[in-house]
Protein backbone atom coordinates (compact mmCIF):
# COMPACT_ATOMS: atom_id res chain seq x y z
CA UNK A 1 0.00 0.00 0.00
CA UNK A 2 1.11 3.70 -0.60
CA UNK A 3 -0.59 6.43 0.78
CA UNK A 4 -1.50 9.65 -1.75
CA UNK A 5 -3.13 13.06 -0.96
CA UNK A 6 -6.50 13.14 -2.78
CA UNK A 7 -5.30 15.77 -5.12
CA UNK A 8 -2.60 13.17 -7.00
CA UNK A 9 -5.70 10.67 -7.53
CA UNK A 10 -6.87 12.34 -11.18
CA UNK A 11 -3.29 12.95 -12.14
CA UNK A 12 -2.24 9.51 -11.55
CA UNK A 13 -4.66 8.07 -12.89
CA UNK A 14 -4.79 10.28 -15.88
CA UNK A 15 -0.82 9.03 -16.29
CA UNK A 16 0.35 12.72 -15.40
CA UNK A 17 1.72 11.64 -12.41
CA UNK A 18 4.39 8.91 -12.40
CA UNK A 19 6.64 9.57 -9.42
CA UNK A 20 6.34 9.65 -5.50
CA UNK A 21 9.06 10.95 -3.33
CA UNK A 22 9.27 9.19 0.11
CA UNK A 23 11.19 10.70 3.41
CA UNK A 24 11.73 7.17 4.88
CA UNK A 25 15.43 5.70 5.88
CA UNK A 26 15.03 2.23 4.89
CA UNK A 27 14.49 1.03 0.89
CA UNK A 28 10.71 -0.84 1.53
CA UNK A 29 9.87 -1.15 -2.47
CA UNK A 30 11.25 -3.58 -4.90
CA UNK A 31 10.65 -2.90 -8.84
CA UNK A 32 8.51 -4.84 -10.15
CA UNK A 33 6.16 -5.15 -7.56
CA UNK A 34 2.09 -4.23 -7.58
CA UNK A 35 0.79 -1.91 -4.59
CA UNK A 36 -2.72 -0.26 -3.74
CA UNK A 37 -2.58 3.48 -4.17
CA UNK A 38 -5.04 4.45 -1.42
CA UNK A 39 -6.08 8.50 -0.24
CA UNK A 40 -6.44 6.47 3.18
CA UNK A 41 -6.40 3.52 5.33
CA UNK A 42 -9.81 2.18 4.57
CA UNK A 43 -10.73 -0.42 2.03
CA UNK A 44 -12.94 1.86 0.29
CA UNK A 45 -10.14 4.52 -0.59
CA UNK A 46 -8.10 2.00 -2.98
CA UNK A 47 -8.11 4.04 -6.05
CA UNK A 48 -5.36 2.06 -8.22
CA UNK A 49 -3.24 -0.60 -8.29
CA UNK A 50 0.62 0.64 -9.31
CA UNK A 51 3.47 -1.18 -10.36
CA UNK A 52 6.76 0.09 -9.59
CA UNK A 53 9.61 0.51 -12.44
CA UNK A 54 12.85 2.34 -10.74
CA UNK A 55 13.68 3.20 -7.46
CA UNK A 56 16.28 5.53 -6.74
CA UNK A 57 17.62 7.99 -4.05
CA UNK A 58 18.53 11.85 -4.05
CA UNK A 59 18.40 14.48 -2.22
CA UNK A 60 15.72 16.93 -3.12
CA UNK A 61 17.80 20.00 -4.44
CA UNK A 62 18.37 17.57 -7.40
CA UNK A 63 15.13 17.12 -8.47
CA UNK A 64 14.75 18.37 -11.97
CA UNK A 65 12.16 20.44 -13.54
CA UNK A 66 10.77 17.16 -15.50
CA UNK A 67 10.86 15.40 -12.51
CA UNK A 68 9.06 18.02 -10.52
CA UNK A 69 6.39 17.94 -13.34
CA UNK A 70 6.03 14.08 -13.19
CA UNK A 71 5.56 14.35 -8.83
CA UNK A 72 2.48 16.44 -9.77
CA UNK A 73 3.54 20.37 -9.40
CA UNK A 74 4.47 23.15 -11.79
CA UNK A 75 8.12 23.59 -11.33
CA UNK A 76 11.40 23.37 -8.59
CA UNK A 77 9.73 26.36 -7.04
CA UNK A 78 6.77 24.83 -6.17
CA UNK A 79 8.04 21.57 -5.05
CA UNK A 80 10.46 23.03 -2.33
CA UNK A 81 12.80 20.84 -1.89
CA UNK A 82 15.55 20.22 1.14
CA UNK A 83 15.89 16.72 1.31
CA UNK A 84 17.48 13.18 1.08
CA UNK A 85 14.51 10.91 -0.11
CA UNK A 86 13.57 7.50 -1.77
CA UNK A 87 12.25 8.63 -5.52
CA UNK A 88 9.53 5.73 -6.64
CA UNK A 89 8.50 5.48 -10.59
CA UNK A 90 5.35 4.14 -11.36
CA UNK A 91 2.84 3.20 -13.66
CA UNK A 92 -0.87 2.39 -13.51
CA UNK A 93 -1.53 -1.16 -13.75
CA UNK A 94 -4.60 -1.64 -16.31
CA UNK A 95 -6.39 -4.98 -15.70
CA UNK A 96 -7.81 -6.93 -18.38
CA UNK A 97 -9.66 -8.62 -15.84
CA UNK A 98 -11.74 -5.34 -15.42
CA UNK A 99 -15.69 -5.41 -15.67
CA UNK A 100 -17.81 -2.20 -16.56
CA UNK A 101 -19.86 -2.05 -13.62
CA UNK A 102 -22.81 1.06 -13.09
CA UNK A 103 -23.29 2.38 -9.06
CA UNK A 104 -27.83 2.32 -8.97
CA UNK A 105 -29.45 3.19 -6.14
CA UNK A 106 -31.41 0.75 -3.67
CA UNK A 107 -34.02 -1.03 -3.87
CA UNK A 108 -33.54 -1.30 -7.49
CA UNK A 109 -29.89 -3.06 -7.64
CA UNK A 110 -31.35 -5.55 -5.40
CA UNK A 111 -34.52 -5.47 -7.72
CA UNK A 112 -31.92 -6.48 -10.79
CA UNK A 113 -29.63 -8.49 -8.70
CA UNK A 114 -32.85 -11.08 -7.68
CA UNK A 115 -34.44 -10.95 -11.38
CA UNK A 116 -37.82 -8.19 -10.95
CA UNK A 117 -35.66 -5.42 -12.86
CA UNK A 118 -34.81 -6.34 -16.18
CA UNK A 119 -34.58 -2.83 -17.32
CA UNK A 120 -32.68 -0.10 -16.02
CA UNK A 121 -32.98 2.78 -17.28
CA UNK A 122 -30.57 6.09 -18.13
CA UNK A 123 -30.52 8.65 -19.94
CA UNK A 124 -27.59 8.02 -22.33
CA UNK A 125 -26.66 4.59 -24.18
CA UNK A 126 -22.86 3.80 -25.20
CA UNK A 127 -22.11 0.26 -23.98
CA UNK A 128 -23.16 -3.52 -24.89
CA UNK A 129 -21.65 -6.15 -22.86
CA UNK A 130 -20.98 -7.72 -19.38
CA UNK A 131 -21.87 -5.22 -16.66
CA UNK A 132 -21.69 -5.49 -12.92
CA UNK A 133 -24.59 -4.45 -10.70
CA UNK A 134 -23.10 -2.00 -7.47
CA UNK A 135 -25.84 -0.88 -5.01
CA UNK A 136 -25.15 2.88 -4.00
CA UNK A 137 -25.35 4.14 -0.74
CA UNK A 138 -28.49 5.73 -1.20
CA UNK A 139 -31.95 4.80 -1.11
CA UNK A 140 -35.12 5.56 -2.45
CA UNK A 141 -37.46 5.49 0.13
CA UNK A 142 -40.58 6.37 -1.66
CA UNK A 143 -39.71 2.63 -3.29
CA UNK A 144 -38.97 0.74 -0.66
CA UNK A 145 -41.80 1.78 1.17
CA UNK A 146 -43.91 1.07 -1.98
CA UNK A 147 -42.50 -2.13 -2.10
CA UNK A 148 -42.66 -3.13 1.49
CA UNK A 149 -46.55 -2.48 1.43
CA UNK A 150 -47.47 -3.79 -2.18
CA UNK A 151 -44.57 -6.11 -3.06
CA UNK A 152 -44.05 -7.62 -0.11
CA UNK A 153 -43.26 -10.93 -1.32
CA UNK A 154 -40.60 -9.13 -3.16
CA UNK A 155 -39.62 -7.12 -0.52
CA UNK A 156 -39.13 -9.80 2.01
CA UNK A 157 -36.93 -11.91 -1.04
CA UNK A 158 -34.76 -8.79 -1.26
CA UNK A 159 -34.12 -7.56 1.97
CA UNK A 160 -32.06 -6.53 3.67
CA UNK A 161 -30.54 -4.22 1.39
CA UNK A 162 -26.75 -3.97 0.78
CA UNK A 163 -25.35 -1.05 -0.11
CA UNK A 164 -21.86 0.10 -0.87
CA UNK A 165 -20.83 -3.28 -2.60
CA UNK A 166 -21.24 -4.93 -6.28
CA UNK A 167 -24.55 -7.30 -5.63
CA UNK A 168 -24.54 -8.80 -9.22
CA UNK A 169 -23.19 -9.63 -12.61
CA UNK A 170 -25.05 -9.54 -15.92
CA UNK A 171 -25.01 -9.30 -19.70
CA UNK A 172 -26.29 -5.64 -20.96
CA UNK A 173 -27.59 -6.89 -24.28
CA UNK A 174 -29.62 -3.73 -25.74
CA UNK A 175 -30.33 -0.35 -25.05
CA UNK A 176 -33.87 0.63 -26.32
CA UNK A 177 -35.27 4.08 -26.38
CA UNK A 178 -38.36 4.67 -24.81
CA UNK A 179 -41.01 5.71 -26.92
CA UNK A 180 -43.64 8.07 -27.00
CA UNK A 181 -46.47 5.01 -27.62
CA UNK A 182 -49.07 4.33 -24.66
CA UNK A 183 -51.00 1.38 -24.88
CA UNK A 184 -54.10 1.29 -22.90
CA UNK A 185 -53.19 -0.83 -19.90
CA UNK A 186 -50.26 1.54 -19.63
CA UNK A 187 -47.80 -0.64 -21.66
CA UNK A 188 -44.92 2.06 -23.54
CA UNK A 189 -43.33 0.67 -26.53
CA UNK A 190 -38.98 0.45 -26.67
CA UNK A 191 -37.43 0.34 -30.22
CA UNK A 192 -33.65 -0.23 -30.79
CA UNK A 193 -31.38 0.84 -33.23
CA UNK A 194 -32.70 -1.60 -35.77
CA UNK A 195 -36.23 -0.44 -35.49
CA UNK A 196 -37.48 -3.11 -33.68
CA UNK A 197 -40.12 -3.02 -30.66
CA UNK A 198 -41.19 -4.54 -27.66
CA UNK A 199 -43.24 -3.60 -24.48
CA UNK A 200 -41.78 -4.34 -21.03
CA UNK A 201 -43.80 -5.92 -18.29
CA UNK A 202 -45.71 -3.55 -16.43
CA UNK A 203 -44.08 -3.94 -13.18
CA UNK A 204 -40.80 -2.53 -14.99
CA UNK A 205 -42.91 0.89 -15.36
CA UNK A 206 -43.31 0.88 -11.09
CA UNK A 207 -39.31 0.06 -11.18
CA UNK A 208 -38.21 2.47 -13.64
CA UNK A 209 -38.00 6.14 -15.29
CA UNK A 210 -39.71 5.40 -18.44
CA UNK A 211 -39.54 9.24 -19.45
CA UNK A 212 -39.83 9.34 -23.23
CA UNK A 213 -36.65 9.98 -25.26
CA UNK A 214 -34.45 7.69 -22.07
CA UNK A 215 -32.98 4.46 -22.61
CA UNK A 216 -33.83 1.48 -20.93
CA UNK A 217 -30.92 -1.16 -20.73
CA UNK A 218 -31.88 -4.62 -21.03
CA UNK A 219 -29.83 -7.30 -18.37
CA UNK A 220 -29.62 -10.75 -19.53
CA UNK A 221 -28.17 -13.45 -17.32
CA UNK A 222 -28.39 -11.78 -14.39
CA UNK A 223 -26.15 -13.76 -11.07
CA UNK A 224 -27.13 -12.52 -7.96
CA UNK A 225 -24.02 -12.71 -5.84
CA UNK A 226 -24.70 -14.48 -2.46
CA UNK A 227 -21.53 -12.60 -1.16
CA UNK A 228 -21.42 -8.64 -1.91
CA UNK A 229 -18.12 -7.64 -2.96
CA UNK A 230 -17.56 -4.08 -1.29
CA UNK A 231 -16.75 -1.65 -3.34
CA UNK A 232 -16.73 2.09 -4.15
CA UNK A 233 -19.08 3.17 -6.60
CA UNK A 234 -18.40 5.91 -9.05
CA UNK A 235 -21.01 8.05 -11.50
CA UNK A 236 -21.39 6.49 -15.24
CA UNK A 237 -19.50 3.22 -16.22
CA UNK A 238 -16.71 3.02 -14.57
CA UNK A 239 -14.37 -0.39 -14.21
CA UNK A 240 -14.67 -2.86 -11.41
CA UNK A 241 -11.70 -5.37 -10.92
CA UNK A 242 -12.77 -8.61 -9.21
CA UNK A 243 -10.68 -10.07 -5.72
CA UNK A 244 -7.97 -12.25 -7.32
CA UNK A 245 -9.61 -14.98 -4.63
CA UNK A 246 -12.98 -14.29 -4.78
CA UNK A 247 -15.04 -17.55 -5.99
CA UNK A 248 -17.27 -16.69 -8.88
CA UNK A 249 -20.93 -17.31 -8.08
CA UNK A 250 -21.81 -17.86 -11.92
CA UNK A 251 -18.84 -20.55 -13.17
CA UNK A 252 -18.07 -21.83 -9.35
CA UNK A 253 -14.33 -21.21 -9.92
CA UNK A 254 -11.86 -18.93 -8.30
CA UNK A 255 -11.08 -15.79 -10.67
CA UNK A 256 -7.21 -15.92 -11.35
CA UNK A 257 -7.18 -14.11 -14.77
CA UNK A 258 -7.63 -15.37 -18.19
CA UNK A 259 -10.50 -15.64 -20.58
CA UNK A 260 -13.33 -18.17 -19.37
CA UNK A 261 -15.39 -20.88 -20.69
CA UNK A 262 -19.38 -19.61 -21.69
CA UNK A 263 -22.22 -20.67 -19.33
CA UNK A 264 -26.31 -20.54 -20.44
CA UNK A 265 -28.39 -19.94 -18.00
CA UNK A 266 -31.87 -22.39 -18.31
CA UNK A 267 -33.75 -21.30 -21.42
CA UNK A 268 -31.11 -18.42 -22.64
CA UNK A 269 -31.10 -18.58 -26.49
CA UNK A 270 -27.60 -17.72 -26.99
CA UNK A 271 -24.06 -18.11 -25.05
CA UNK A 272 -22.63 -16.13 -23.79
CA UNK A 273 -18.79 -15.42 -21.97
CA UNK A 274 -19.37 -15.54 -18.02
CA UNK A 275 -18.47 -11.44 -16.80
CA UNK A 276 -15.98 -12.05 -14.76
CA UNK A 277 -12.15 -14.27 -15.79
CA UNK A 278 -11.10 -17.44 -14.86
CA UNK A 279 -8.88 -19.97 -14.67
Amino acid sequence: MILFKPEHVAPILAGRKTQTRRLVGKRRWKVGTVHLAKTGYRRDQTFARIRITTVRQERLGDITETDAIAEGYGSVAEYQPDRLVWVIDFEVVRSERAVKAITIHQPWASLIAHGYKRFETRSWTNYRGPIAIHAGLQSDFETVKMLALNYTRIWHQISPLPKGCIVAVAELVECWEIGRRIFADGGIVIRNSRGEEKVPDLNEFYFGDFTPGRFAWELLNVRWLREPIPARGRQGLWNWEPPDDWKCVVCEEFVVGGPGAGWRPAGAERMFPCPLYHK
